[in-house]
């Protein structure tokens, strides 16, 4: 068990959320992995917030958590 930011999760295992072929394909890899903890890219101008809207959406049906991912965003 580890904590990050209020929530105790059981697996230490993260996957990302990009690059899958679909949202089902995406779903059915978290299910596999038993993973609870999702990262999803938000460098600027790479996702759109229609697709992070329907990452989350997936995501908090799914029960998992996501994890924002800045790297290589040199503004905010």
């Amino acid at each position: 068990m580890w904590t990050l930011s209020g929530k105790t999760y059981s697996s230490r295992l993260i996957l990302g959320s990009h690059g899958y072929t679909s949202p089902e394909v995406l779903s059915e890899t978290l299910a596999a992995a038993g993973t609870e903890l999702v990262s999803v890219p938000v460098r600027n101008g790479e996702v759109k917030a229609s697709d992070l809207s329907a990452t989350q959406n997936l995501l908090e049906e799914l029960g998992l958590n996501l994890l924002p991912v800045t790297a290589g965003c040199h503004n905010a």
